[in-house]
């Protein structure tokens, strides 16, 4: 199985948050990363299905991994809620309080409007029980954050001590055993 983050967004590039409730779409840069990530992937791509979340940045990416992709709507981003579109400065300015609770308990805490990460980890959970041994996944940070911490057997509480890098790939053999973490070698020319 592969993990492959969309590439980076325009809001990405701005520092905002983007969930699943607007439609982002990839920045010059990310349109770039997308294609590195797509060569990078070549020839496994043809043979090994591509699944991607239904947000259009990792439709986007997934395209140019392969012409052919499945979309599954388990592989969405977060719901922010009414956090969408804005940066981390305005969230600390026009909602302190529930910036103050967020950053004391991001797993559980449910973003106000949206949900918390602890659904999006059960999602996950669901999404991997129906996707084959050998796929190509095209996702998010959380949601690969979450992945990762379940593939890994790691408490999901760890989620923040990992790292996903847009259009990085990690790397699991057919045991399901991490192979290469958050790997950008191929985006090194960009």
């Amino acid at each position: 199985m592969i993990l492959v983050r969309h590439g980076q967004t325009t809001y990405g590039a701005e520092g905002r948050f983007q969930g699943c409730k607007e439609e982002v779409y990839l920045s010059p840069l990310g349109r770039k990363q997308a294609e590195a990530v797509g060569k990078a992937l070549f020839p496994l791509s043809v043979c090994s299905p591509v699944f991607c979340s239904p947000m259009v940045r990792c439709q986007q990416t997934a395209g140019r991994i392969y012409h052919a992709y499945n979309v599954l709507q388990d592989l969405r981003d977060v719901d922010v809620g009414c956090f969408a579109g804005l940066t981390q400065a305005e969230v600390q300015e026009r909602f302190p309080r529930y910036w103050r609770k967020m950053e004391d308990n991001l797993f559980f805490w449910r973003f106000p409007g949206g949900e918390s990460l602890l659904s999006v980890f059960l999602r996950v959970t669901h999404a991997l029980k129906t996707l084959p041994s050998n796929a190509i996944v095209v996702s998010h940070e959380a949601v690969l954050k979450c992945m990762l911490a379940f593939l890994l057997g790691m408490n999901p509480l760890c989620y923040r001590r990992l790292t996903i890098d847009e259009c990085s790939i990690t790397t699991f053999d057919g045991k399901r055993r991490l192979v290469k973490l958050n790997d950008t070698m191929h985006l090194r020319e960009l």
